[in-house]
């Protein structure tokens, strides 16, 4: 619920501020985007493939490589 998305949300700010590079692959539903958001702010990818899982994860790991 709210809770635990704000508590998340605070974890991967956390994380960020330790210079963690923190990703969300969201593959539920469009209804539940929202939170992916409050959560991740721009660092995450939906798809609704849980096939494509590693090929994103990959893509992602690659641009992150270069820059």
């Amino acid at each position: 619920g709210a809770v635990g998305v704000k508590d998340t949300a605070l974890e991967v700010r956390k994380a960020r501020k330790q210079g963690i590079l923190v990703l969300g692959v969201f593959t539920g539903k469009e209804v539940d985007l929202e939170a992916e958001k409050i959560i991740y702010g721009k660092d995450f990818i939906y798809t609704k493939d849980i096939a494509r899982f590693s090929d994103i994860v990959a893509m992602y790991l690659k641009k992150i490589i270069r820059n």
